[in-house]
């Protein structure tokens, strides 16, 4: 199934501050501030890529062309090579897959839109559904209910969420952040490297944002 992602609410500050920045990288100028703040923004995009997570809360929205989205975790265990609509549950009978959004920590999801067999939009009831927070975030059918029918075309279903460590530059882990801090004062240094070449020329980077990992597969 398809799967696309949409910023919806950017973050309202950086993990790190310009005064931050520039103390790292023993940056005097004033008149660079703006320079600084730009290269904070690329060093925290490169490295939420690389992630794929959101660091500070933002809302997301995630488009899908149907209910059912295999896990690539589950996928080996369960036997299964490709994509199916749903797995084999431990009574016996067939029970709904769940959808795993992405950009976690999954804080909380705003809404879930769907197009019926009708084509018109309804808003899914939040009793119909379970919401497992944190990374990887979680979405599953309510105790004994299904995904309703849906028709069948392409981003048939919205998921807004908010995603993030928190609303604070404090909730991003020290490792995060230093990540940031150090690629700054790299890409201040050497101005006509982008932020996605400063990630990829040093492997330092990889490894401070390693303890962040959440166990996401390629």
């Amino acid at each position: 199934m398809g799967q696309r992602n949409k910023l919806i609410t950017p973050p309202a500050l950086e993990p790190v501050s310009i005064d931050q920045a520039k103390q790292h990288a023993r940056i005097e100028y004033p008149d660079d501030d703006q320079l600084v703040a730009g290269l904070i923004t690329a060093a925290r995009l490169v490295c939420e890529t690389e992630l794929r997570r959101a660091f500070i809360s933002q809302t997301w929205e995630t488009y899908l062309d149907g209910w059912y989205r295999l896990d690539h975790g589950l996928e080996g265990y369960y036997g299964y090579t490709g994509a199916v609509p749903q797995i084999q549950g431990t009574s016996g009978g067939w029970a709904p897959f769940l959808i795993e959004v992405d950009n976690p920590d999954l804080i909380s999801v705003a809404s879930i839109l769907y197009i019926d067999v009708n084509g018109d939009v309804q808003t899914l009831d939040p009793a119909a559904y379970y919401v497992e927070p944190g990374a990887p975030g979680r979405i599953h059918p309510a105790y004994g209910q299904g995904w309703p029918s849906v028709r069948s075309v392409p981003g048939t279903i919205t998921v807004q969420y908010l995603a993030g460590y928190g609303p604070a530059a404090t909730d991003v882990p020290e490792c995060i952040r230093l990540a940031i801090k150090m690629m700054v004062a790299e890409l201040y240094e050497q101005r006509e490297m982008t932020a996605t070449q400063a990630y990829q020329c040093n492997p330092i980077f990889k490894c401070l944002l390693a303890p962040a990992s959440w166990g996401n597969y390629p």
